[in-house]
């Protein structure tokens, strides 16, 4: 009940109090911790119930349920591969709840394979197991996507308008009009009643390929929401509608309509080619050139970005924390230590200190684009502005260094960090010894994580795992 009501702290009390407790208790516990959003403490409960229970307390399907929900929040696929394996050993791995949380833990941390394997193991498809499918697969432009779609059809489930939206963006993204026109008959023959996903989606694919009357009679119909604006102001700039573009972007802005990037670039991109330079010019405040520069960046213009925030300085708007975040990623997509530094400078000239969370980001765009000498210079830049790493930071440069390949630099900056590694470090340096057969450090890393957080089941059968690559159970054996 406490759980529920979100009073976590007193459904932790009660369940102290129990002299005896059953698989229930445990997974009523690992459940409210999910829906309280503590998901580390749900896994953490979870894999303390599995070590210190009897038989008849072990966890069941439904607590593991909890325990691969918080694993899909957090977007941990590691974590849920760990569980995966404890589900497996436990023998529990055929009940029908397990194929569907898995299904769904892997739709959410976006592991299209696992979660088709785990799909197929489903008997019982509902919506909701259709939907992660299609879902999975359209985020990675998989064209699987659209056979599902008929197949569920076939198992007479029908569609919801998140399903049809994702099939059409699926067409929006192969650039294929003529199946995206075809879609929309289908719907139309159907007699299904188009919701606002779908009629964005629509809307979208019709401005993308040009087809403008389409395009108006939707927006026409779907006016009442922010998203079909902004791809109407898209679409008059994608056809070469400028005076349309400008027209209806003020519009927008006199309806105090949100603008999304893509109808800022439009609009800006509109007004260059008219000369019409004066509404890019007449919105003066920072949160504007902050916009400016982050659409630049989303779409990948990372110079003009860095352009734009010179001429900001020129004209004389002073940049907050946030531009200097915004450009300094920038810098960092373009491997450009050189105005990565000169940024860095001014921010120093403006009296301006970064903390922990620009730093985090940063790092955070360092490893996504794999920038490791770039990653090294803003993790160096910490201590000169007397920013402590935290754990976050120290799980973003093992990871970046990892990645590259760099184990025994990453090896060593575990070992020296002056605070106590969590799971999170210990898991990114094991995955990245097993993605490079480093099987002897990866023990010797194991041996370590066990030592610090012996209670984490999952660093056992890691290592285990590592005995068996290497032939040691064999030898054991003999």
């Amino acid at each position: 009940m406490y759980s529920r009501c979100g009073q976590i702290g007193l459904a932790c009390k009660v369940f102290n109090e129990i002299p005896i407790r059953n698989v229930v208790a445990w997974t009523v516990l690992v459940i409210g911790y999910v829906h309280n959003g503590e998901n580390q403490k749900s896994l953490e409960s979870l894999y303390e119930m599995h070590r210190i229970g009897e038989d008849n307390q072990k966890p069941n399907s439904r607590t593991f349920e909890g325990g691969f929900l918080a694993c899909g929040n957090m977007g941990s696929l590691s974590e849920g591969k760990c569980l995966h394996g404890l589900v497996m050993k436990n023998g529990i791995g055929c009940s029908q709840v397990i194929h569907s949380s898995l299904l769904s833990m892997y739709t959410k941390c976006g592991a299209p394979k696992d979660a088709y394997s785990s799909f197929s193991e489903v008997i019982n498809r509902d919506l909701l197991s259709w939907t992660s499918i299609i879902s999975v697969y359209t985020r990675f432009g998989m064209v699987e996507c659209v056979r599902f779609f008929w197949e569920m059809l076939d198992e007479q489930i029908y569609p919801d308008g998140i399903v049809i939206a994702c099939i059409l963006s699926s067409f929006g993204n192969s650039m294929n009009l003529y199946k995206g026109k075809a879609f929309h008959g289908l719907i139309i023959w159907k007699h299904y009643v188009p919701d606002e996903k779908v009629n964005n989606s629509l809307l979208f694919i019709y401005c993308k390929f040009g087809m403008l009357s389409f395009a108006e009679r939707l927006f026409h119909v779907c006016r009442g929401n922010e998203e079909c604006w902004n791809f109407m102001v898209y679409g008059y700039d994608r056809t070469g509608n400028k005076m349309k573009c400008i027209k209806l972007f003020r519009e927008m802005k006199v309806s105090g309509i949100h603008s999304e990037s893509i109808s800022i670039i439009s609009a800006i991109a509109s007004c260059s080619r008219l000369g019409a330079i004066d509404l890019g010019r007449s919105e003066k405040d920072v949160i504007l050139w902050n916009t400016l520069m982050s659409s630049h960046i989303h779409v990948k213009h990372h110079e003009e970005a860095t352009d734009l925030f010179d001429k900001m300085v020129i004209e004389g708007h002073r940049p907050n924390t946030a531009t200097f975040v915004i450009v300094l990623s920038a810098c960092a997509h373009m491997a450009s230590l050189e105005k990565g530094e000169r940024i860095f400078q001014h921010l120093e000239e403006s009296n301006m200190k970064p903390n922990e969370i620009t730093f985090l980001f940063l790092l955070s765009v360092c490893v996504h684009v794999g920038l490791v000498e770039e990653g090294k210079f803003v993790f160096s830049k910490m201590l000169s502005y007397s920013v402590k790493p935290n754990l976050k930071h120290y799980t973003c440069m093992v990871d970046l260094l990892g990645r590259s390949g760099n184990l025994q630099e990453a090896k060593d900056l575990v070992l020296s960090m002056p605070i106590s590694p969590d799971g999170s470090v210990w898991a990114a340096l094991l995955g990245h010894c097993k993605t490079y057969n480093q099987t002897e450090m990866g023990i010797r890393i194991a041996m370590h994580a066990i030592s610090s957080e012996p209670e984490k089941d999952g660093y056992y059968i890691t290592m285990a795992n590592m005995y068996s690559s290497t032939g040691r159970w064999e030898k054991q054996k003999v």
